[in-house]
């Protein structure tokens, strides 16, 4: 049986996701297809201009047989926490198959790309104040194989290092990107990159013919980012930040210091960023602090909420003895339009920042 999983974030989903999913379907005929999704916040530490409840429906409606949610403690993190607990996740749903996308097709190089970052030589860079990431690019720039270190390839490479670690029965495949990278602006054959199209909602230009579905589900959320930098700043100052994921006694000194000084949510980037932090890690200690998130929050998986299924993954989750729907066992003899009552999902502070009246 060939249950496959991808890992989305589908901020905004668009037309080179459809193009993935038809792929898989023509490749690797997929008995259950699985989208485990980032809720209304995403890796980026920003929050998604598709709410959650449309990148289900919108899912399904693409030929998704069930859709799962990246717990928000996992999906606001580093590409490592992100991609390691990812991949934990689709291994407990059954999953035999991991697809994603990348810049770089062949696997046998970014197996390469593994066995060249070894931690060692990473921190040499990272104890001379470069971001991890940079550090990655300089070592593997003194092999001359720099270009494949690359937005999607990153996650790719996490995703790999991610099995071997815990030693997982998965096979990976790859579906190469086609036309547009992840920042990249140019768009072809109307496939772009989901960076782009957010610039261009946000800019008020056309983007209608890089989406399949009605693109008025869109929505720019900059004015809501400042509601989330007075929420921060309102908790940061009160002092509710005891044992924050990620967040040292050093950076509660470096905050305090500048979260007094800013206005609104870009001045408080702005004035945070660094040579050792970057502005990624600023918006997740962020939200770390609103959604209070600890340390031990992202080391155990301990539930697994199903988000929207159609009638063969609601059979296929049926069978499964572990998973839970809103922390709730599903019995054996469940009915499918009972089954559907487990997935209505309690409203929660990350949700209510999209409602107008907050």
């Amino acid at each position: 049986m060939n249950v496959i999983g991808v890992v989305a974030e589908f901020n905004p989903f668009h037309n080179g996701h459809k193009y993935q999913v038809e792929m898989i379907k023509k490749l690797y005929n997929p008995d259950i297809l699985i989208a485990l999704i980032s809720n209304n916040f995403v890796q980026r530490a920003e929050l998604s201009i598709l709410n959650e409840e449309d990148k289900v429906n919108i899912a399904l409606s693409m030929g998704y047989d069930i859709v799962i949610e990246i717990p928000p403690q996992i999906s606001i993190q580093n590409a490592e926490v992100y991609c390691e607990n990812s991949v934990r996740i689709l291994d407990k749903i059954g999953c035999n198959i991991q697809v994603f996308g990348a810049e770089t097709e062949d696997i046998n190089i970014l197996d390469d790309l593994i066995d060249k970052l070894k931690d060692e030589d990473i921190k040499k860079y990272t104890s001379l104040g470069h971001s991890y990431n940079k550090a990655c690019f300089m070592v593997l720039e003194k092999y001359g194989l720099s270009k494949y270190y690359t937005s999607n390839n990153i996650l790719a490479l996490e995703y790999i290092r991610a099995k071997k670690k815990y030693n997982l029965d998965l096979s990976q495949k790859i579906i190469k990107r086609v036309a547009s990278g992840y920042n990249d602006e140019t768009i072809s054959n109307n496939i772009s990159s989901a960076t782009n199209i957010r610039n261009l909602i946000k800019n008020g230009k056309n983007y209608e013919n890089l989406v399949p579905y009605k693109s008025s589900k869109l929505t720019y959320i900059l004015e809501k980012e400042d509601m989330i930098f007075d929420l921060f700043k309102y908790i940061f100052l009160r002092g509710d930040i005891d044992s924050i994921y990620d967040l040292s006694d050093e950076l509660k000194n470096y905050i305090s210091n500048r979260i007094r000084k800013a206005k609104n949510y870009e001045e408080f980037l702005e004035i945070s960023k660094n040579r050792n932090i970057s502005i990624n890690r600023i918006k997740r200690i962020m939200l770390n602090v609103i959604l209070n998130i600890k340390d031990v929050s992202v080391k155990e998986i301990e539930y697994i909420k199903v988000l929207g299924i159609n009638k063969k993954g609601a059979k296929y989750i049926k069978n499964l003895d572990f998973c839970y729907v809103n922390y709730k066992h599903i019995k054996e003899d469940v009915k499918y339009e009972e089954f559907l009552n487990y997935l209505k999902v309690k409203k929660t502070l990350r949700n209510s920042i999209y409602r107008e009246d907050l």
